[in-house]
């Protein structure tokens, strides 16, 4: 039996070095972003699974520990028509055990990673996490390892300041948490 943890995020409040962080214990689990698609059309095509059962299978083996912690990353809040939780209703787990296949996001969540915990990552000092967001969709440099250079230089990415994109960002992000907490 697998013990399951989701960190829900939201882009640029540090999920990415918590989750390289729980990993390195060794004991928590592989939390990644299984649930991105990084430009596939479905789950099932981007782990190249024979069927749901097969591609199950994969999302608890991707994130799973030895000792059975699974953990998950992944970015909130799902909406109704979200094409990735349609997707996860196919999943045996899930649709075995509601046949009629009227259920919500949230119990689909609980069929496939039941009793998990879940960590709502955020970021105290929003205009920061805004500005971060905009300075990263601007060099397209969403993480760096420790020492490696920038991308580009502050120099060369000052002139492209936008007060309206980053105003939007924080309204984004103030959306999301507001969503997050209402369900």
């Amino acid at each position: 039996m697998l013990a399951f943890y989701t960190i829900w995020f939201s882009q640029r409040n540090g999920s990415t070095l918590l989750c390289k962080g729980l990993e390195s214990s060794k004991v928590l689990g592989h939390p990644g972003e299984i649930f991105n698609l990084n430009g596939s059309k479905s789950l099932i095509s981007k782990y190249e699974a024979k069927d749901y059962s097969h591609l199950q299978e994969i999302i608890y083996r991707l994130g799973s520990g030895s000792n059975g912690v699974f953990g998950i990353k992944t970015n909130a809040p799902k909406k109704e028509d979200d094409p990735i939780i349609n997707e996860l209703k196919l999943l045996p787990v899930v649709k075995d055990n509601s046949p009629s296949g009227n259920i919500s996001n949230f119990a689909v969540w609980e069929k496939i990673f039941p009793n998990g915990k879940h960590i709502f990552l955020t970021r105290r000092n929003k205009v920061r996490q805004a500005v971060s967001w905009w300075k990263a969709i601007v060099t397209n440099e969403w993480h760096r390892k420790q020492g490696d250079s920038p991308k580009l230089p502050i120099e060369n990415i000052s002139g492209k300041y936008d007060f309206a994109a980053i105003k939007h960002l924080l309204i984004e992000i103030s959306m999301r948490r507001a969503l997050k907490y209402s369900v």
